[in-house]
């Protein structure tokens, strides 16, 4: 039977994935974490972003409600915040020659 992958970031937004075989959810945060973190150049500042905090949980969704996988997986990112390692956005002028 198929399951969602329901991912919360901390900056609220969700991605969701059917998943007919058992998930390698640590490969699933690193692929999403490779997307988005990094040095970004915004006009006259370069920022360092080092990532978010991400709450993935796997969910039936023949018995669980949105409302409920939602929750599920902002409970997770928050669990995941509160033990990652901070890491604080780096941000600078740019110097561009």
């Amino acid at each position: 039977m198929a399951k969602l992958l329901v991912v919360s970031v901390v900056m609220s937004f969700w991605l969701f994935s059917l998943n007919n075989e058992n998930a390698d959810i640590s490969s699933l945060r690193e692929r999403i974490q490779q997307q988005i973190r990094g040095e970004y150049h915004l006009g006259d500042v370069d920022l360092y972003y080092p990532g978010a905090s991400l709450g993935i949980v796997e969910v039936d969704p023949e018995t669980t409600d949105a409302d409920s996988a939602l929750h599920a997986a902002d409970i997770a990112m928050y669990q995941e915040k509160k033990h990652k390692q901070k890491t604080p956005f780096v941000a600078h002028p740019a110097l561009h020659s």
